[in-house]
C-alpha cells in the first residue's frame, strides 16, 4: 500500500478539475443515489442498498464506488472513466492503487 503524498500544484488542478467535471459534489452523490440530503449518507446504509445504483460506467460513479463506498474498481474500467491526468495524478499521489495482483 502507497502512502499519500503531498502532490504538485499540477496534480491538485487535474484532480480538481476531474472531480468539478465529474459532478462529484454533495448535492449531485445525494441526487445520484437518491438521498433526500446529506444527512442521509450513512456509510452502512449506502454500501448495503444502493450499490445497484452506480454501477454503470461514468465518472461520477466509479469516484462513488471508490471514495464513498470503498469498493474495488477493476482498473480496466477505472481508466476507461479517469482523463490521464486524474488517473496520474491519483497514482502519484497514493489515492488508488494498481492492485492487479489482487484476486478481485
Amino acid at each position: 500500500m502507497n502512502l499519500l503524498e503531498i502532490g504538485t500544484a499540477t496534480q491538485f488542478a487535474a484532480l480538481r478539475g476531474f472531480f468539478a467535471d465529474a459532478a462529484y459534489r454533495e448535492s449531485r452523490i445525494c441526487e445520484k443515489l437518491g438521498l433526500a440530503s446529506a444527512e442521509a449518507l450513512d456509510i452502512v446504509a449506502l454500501s448495503d442498498n444502493l450499490k445497484e445504483r452506480v454501477t454503470s460506467p461514468e465518472p461520477l460513479n466509479t469516484l462513488i464506488r471508490l471514495f464513498l463506498l470503498g469498493e474495488f474498481v477493476p482498473i480496466s474500467e477505472a481508466e476507461t472513466q479517469f482523463p490521464g491526468s486524474a488517473w496520474a495524478a491519483m497514482n502519484a499521489l497514493g489515492l488508488i492503487e494498481d492492485d492487479r495482483s489482487s484476486p478481485h
